[in-house]
């Protein structure tokens, strides 16, 4: 039986509306870490969890939008009393995936709560890896960060290990010039536990964001040679045709590739906010997923001048907008090869 979100992408692939195929559900902006490279913990909200009305209908409207999977984060998702019966009902649709984006740090009964949530309902987790040591300790403005994640990590990786059906791992790493001297060991551990990861480098692309220049990239060759590492593991899951490209984006020479504009189906990523808001990667909302169903956001004024914005906007190189934005992109042969050597979750 064909699902009605199937038919629907296919309708909208016809007239090249997005689908929510990429999209970020923020249960909450509160977090237990004060990241240098993130600005959600600093957003202000009269809401601070969003409620279970709010997201059951976002999701029915996700599974009535063409949306094929759902990613639960934050802030930190694990704070949200209801996370469990949130990730419940998502199960319910029989989206092709259900993923958790969390930090893996907090109180160790908070943690393992979320743990036992993430294996119950067989969600997909990813959390952030960013260092060792002081170093992450800086970075993400909490004490023996590295420490308690590969802890909690472990736990998960135990758990895997005792069923027969494990869940699906990988963990998002930023490079930043505090980290860049770490980023080879950041990798051979993440490969010494056959997790897969995306991997980003920190740049400031909005006024939205706090921008940090100690966090700035500044050793170019370095960076260089790190690239040539990320390009070779069997782990890495962005493609490497993205990788191929930094180099000339940060020294500003590159061609425009947009989801939005190139692959608004398959490609346009959303953030649905607390209380229902959906962004995109710049400006204020474009209408909201609890009041209004997906067609009526993306045939508003607001959703036509937000495209125009983006039309005129020069465009970035990252590892949340860039991959979905070009498929042919993926026929690169180096990508290629990577498709068919990426180790399984």
């Amino acid at each position: 039986m064909i699902k009605k979100r199937n038919i629907q992408i296919l309708k909208n692939i016809a007239t090249r509306t997005p689908s929510f195929t990429m999209n970020n559900i923020l249960l909450t902006y509160h977090c237990t870490q004060r990241c240098l490279q993130c600005n959600i913990p600093f957003m202000k909200s009269e809401i601070p969890f969003m409620t279970e009305d709010v997201f059951n209908t976002v999701i029915d409207r996700l599974d009535n939008s063409g949306a094929q999977g759902i990613t639960l984060s934050g802030g930190e998702p694990m704070l949200h009393p209801q996370l469990d019966d949130f990730a419940k009902y998502a199960k319910s649709k029989q989206f092709k995936r259900v993923h958790l984006l969390s930090t893996l740090y907090g109180p160790e009964e908070l943690v393992d709560k979320t743990i036992e949530t993430v294996f119950r309902h067989k969600l997909s987790i990813s959390c952030s890896f960013d260092g060792f040591g002081s170093t992450v300790d800086e970075i993400r403005q909490a004490e023996n960060v590295s420490d308690t994640v590969q802890k909690n990590m472990q736990k998960i990786i135990d758990e895997n290990k005792r069923i027969s059906n494990p869940i699906k791992t990988s963990v998002n790493i930023v490079i930043s010039q505090k980290n860049l001297a770490q980023i080879p060991d950041i990798l051979d551990y993440i490969e010494s536990i056959g997790w897969n990861f995306n991997i980003d480098i920190y740049r400031f692309t909005s006024k939205a964001h706090r921008e940090n220049d100690d966090m700035k990239v500044t050793e170019n060759e370095m960076l260089s040679k790190i690239i040539k590492r990320i390009i070779k593991s069997p782990y890495l899951k962005t493609p490497i045709w993205l990788y191929k490209g930094y180099e000339d984006y940060l020294n500003n020479n590159y061609k425009k590739i947009c989801p939005y504009i190139n692959s608004p189906v398959l490609g346009s990523k959303f953030f649905i906010q607390p209380n229902g808001d959906v962004k995109v990667c710049i400006g204020d909302p474009i209408g909201n997923l609890a009041k209004q169903t997906a067609k009526e956001i993306f045939s508003s004024q607001a959703w036509k001048e937000r495209k125009q914005e983006i039309k005129e906007c020069r465009g970035c190189w990252n590892t949340c907008y860039t991959p979905g934005a070009s498929i042919w992109k993926y026929l690169d042969l180096d990508t290629i090869k990577q498709m068919t050597r990426i180790k399984p979750y």
